[in-house]
């Protein structure tokens, strides 16, 4: 048996990368959630995508998204107490820790194999498996791991131990091994081409084991009443895959799977079908009692029932549909659009008027797809979609179809330049001058156009197979380039960025679009949007999450963070620090600084004895000052109020956001990089519940 001795990549991840993108939509987040942990009725951790890790300590009727320190996919948390807990999944062969409830996650390498289950039986002795048939032991509460193999080289899903001896495993390829001496030994069967999810099992003897339907190979769901030896198989009235099983005792228990739950109360002899009341896949249930339980899943699914199942609610909330479009007037009101789902067609469009606090839903149009949609005012606005242009004239409510482009194909993009004049662009080139009533053919061209951009009422770009470009309002436009473009943006009659179907490639002009010159991001995905308000600042976005931001004309290019991997396909900004980027499973991210990451550092966990925002230091500073700050237990502080800490002008306009969170009570520190900014008199203030207090700063370059 080997051993491996972890290596500690942050010995003491005490702070928290701050990321100034924050979820809109859906809330909490919308990445898919994978596995959950409840150490009682009250508290418990949820774990998924893109380093996602959610703590509740209300049943699961508010969640706070903890920083994990990583990106890669979470596939297992498991917590024994309210501080110790231990999160691990796939891309990194490293294991997470906490010793403080998640506030903060020691990062530990040495573990080699991708996690997929973790199960601690007290705060000393616990296992992980993952790929490969490896599992890992440890003795010492993660201190190190022995090394355990199955030998059969099939990737393990779940395993569950019932005391200190006995466990069972199961995994991919029907996969199925049981210890009864801690894991020294394995006796390991495999029975073809299912995948087993889940197993659970409520003493020595009573299990299930639940996975996936394969066409033609059966099921996975067995119950065992003779510790696993034998297996027999249950009658489920359905041919969907489930993940996850839970029983409270030999009779009662849930299955979660594809967007169902089934409940049974006689062991599994009998099953029926409970109203999840999410349209996801649900990756992980859990009770803790006969009436209490919850499930997670895909898109950030929570829904929770109180009633043993009779009825179920989503914890989480907004929509999962795909936006592909956003618009904004000024920094309170905007729209976005796209459509419901790609199995369920029909555009939709959302709409808030208080900075995107709140979304509300304003339409459902009879066409597949909406791809761009554009206003002039709080009023009036236009939209394109696979198959009509459609007109609104009281803000987005209702939607009059204005021209039908029968069977020549959607149009991508429209641009308006006042209520009166707009073009819009896809197999063919259309203008309206008065303002939609009639729209006018202005050229067939060749090939599919991709976006319209107007700078003033007489000089525009179309993006496309091509580059065309006019400067006598439309009438004429002469190709200036064959570059194949996605979309661009100018923003004036020389300068524009242009992106194409290249990896991480941006161009360039300065001079109207004849000539490109390619800037290279720190991105290797598609990039489906760009935007830049002035010579210097600009973003970007696209596949995976990406999105990059340049403050000096694209000579350089930054990766921001932006909390999610979904394809990300429209970006709009009202500021240089207010915007929002919109995308797939229902994907709205904002953000009040630009994007910029601060770092939140706790340093000291003891508890002050009372709020204090400290004078930052070095003062004055160029161009970087840490800013420090006390939070005590208050009762200021009501449960669901998040810490601020934002930096304004020496008008009082606010510039950046530095901290927007719930904290624990104890010691802060954050920096303040103020590289963009030019010299002169600042302030900073604190707000936390009732409290407030600001200090002034100076910054002199």
């Amino acid at each position: 048996m080997r051993k491996f001795l972890l290596v500690l990549f942050f010995m003491s991840l005490n702070y928290n990368a701050y990321s100034q993108w924050f979820w809109q939509n859906p809330l909490p987040q919308g990445n898919n959630l994978n596995s959950s942990s409840f150490i009682n009725s009250q508290t418990g951790w949820a774990a998924g995508d893109f380093g996602t890790i959610l703590k509740t300590t209300n049943a699961g009727e508010n969640w706070v998204l903890q920083n994990s320190g990583v990106e890669y996919q979470l596939k297992a948390v498991f917590f024994i107490n309210s501080q110790t807990g231990w999160a691990g999944g796939i891309g990194n062969s490293s294991i997470l820790n906490t010793t403080n409830g998640g506030v903060n996650w020691i990062f530990s390498t040495g573990i080699s194999i991708d996690i997929y289950s973790i199960y601690f039986i007290n705060s000393q002795t616990g296992f992980v498996a993952g790929n490969q048939g490896y599992i890992r032991k440890t003795t010492n509460c993660g201190l190190d791991w022995d090394v355990q193999v199955l030998n059969n080289g099939n990737t393990i899903r779940s395993i569950f131990f019932i005391d200190d001896f006995t466990g069972w495993v199961v995994g991919d390829n029907g996969v199925y091994g049981k210890t009864t001496n801690g894991g020294i030994n394995w006796n390991v069967t495999a029975s073809g081409d299912i995948t087993n999810y889940s197993i659970y099992f409520i003493n020595s003897q009573t299990g299930w084991r639940v996975g996936q339907y394969v066409n033609g190979h059966g099921w996975s769901r067995h119950k065992t009443t003779n510790g696993g030896d034998n297996w027999s198989l249950l009658t489920i009235a359905s041919s969907e895959t489930f993940f996850s099983v839970y029983f409270i005792n030999s009779q009662t228990g849930w299955l979660s799977g594809d967007a169902d739950i089934l409940k049974s109360t006689n062991g599994g002899n009998n099953w029926n079908s409970q109203i999840s009341g999410t349209s996801n896949f649900l990756r992980s249930i859990h009770f803790t009692d006969s009436q209490t339980g919850l499930a997670i899943g895909d898109c950030g699914a929570i829904t929770k029932t109180t009633n043993g199942g009779v009825n179920w609610n989503s914890k989480s909330k907004g929509t999962d549909s795909f936006f592909t479009t956003a618009y904004f007037i000024n920094s309170q009101t905007g729209w976005a659009a796209g459509y419901r789902s790609i199995y369920v067609g029909g555009g939709i469009i959302c709409k808030t008027t208080d900075g995107g606090n709140n979304w509300d839903s304003l339409a459902q149009l009879s066409i597949s797809y909406i791809n761009y949609i554009c206003f002039t005012n709080s009023l009036t606005g236009w939209l394109s979609g696979d198959a009509d242009i459609f007109k609104t004239t009281d803000g987005g409510i209702n939607w009059n179809v204005q021209f039908d482009t029968l069977n020549s194909g959607g149009f991508y993009s429209i641009y308006c330049i006042n209520d009166q004049t707009c073009w819009a662009v896809g197999p063919c080139i259309l203008y309206t001058t008065n303002g939609g009533t009639n729209w006018i053919y202005r050229s067939s061209g060749s090939g599919s156009y991709h976006y319209v951009q107007f700078i003033n009422s007489q000089t525009g770009w179309i993006f496309g197979a091509s580059i065309l470009k006019t400067i006598n309002g439309g009438l004429n436009w002469l190709n200036i380039s064959n570059n194949s473009f996605r979309s661009g943006c100018f923003i004036d009659s020389q300068t524009g960025w242009a992106i194409s179907n290249g990896y991480g490639i941006i161009y360039k002009t300065t001079n109207s679009g004849i000539n490109w010159n390619i800037q290279l991001s720190s991105s290797s995905s598609y990039f489906e949007s760009v935007r830049f308000l002035n010579s210097q600042t600009g973003w970007a976005a696209g596949e995976y999450g990406n999105i990059c931001c340049t403050t000096n004309g694209g000579t350089n290019w930054n990766l921001q963070n932006s909390l999610t991997n979904r394809s990300l396909f429209s970006v709009y900004f009202t500021d240089s620090i207010t915007g929002w980027i919109v995308g797939d499973y229902g994907t709205i991210l904002k953000t009040t600084n630009g994007g910029i990451s601060s770092f939140v550092s706790q340093i000291n966990q003891t508890v002050p004895e009372k709020f204090s925002l400290m004078q930052n230091y070095p003062n004055p500073f160029n161009p970087s000052t840490l800013i420090k700050f006390n939070v005590p237990v208050d009762s200021r502080i009501r449960g669901n109020d998040k810490v601020l800490l934002k930096i304004y002008d020496i008008l009082g306009k606010e510039i950046e956001t530095l901290v927007n969170e719930k904290l624990q009570p104890g010691s802060y520190s954050v920096e303040w990089n103020a590289s963009q900014y030019p010299s002169g008199v600042y302030f900073y203030s604190l707000v936390a519940g009732e409290f407030r207090e600001s200090r002034k700063m100076i910054l002199l370059k």
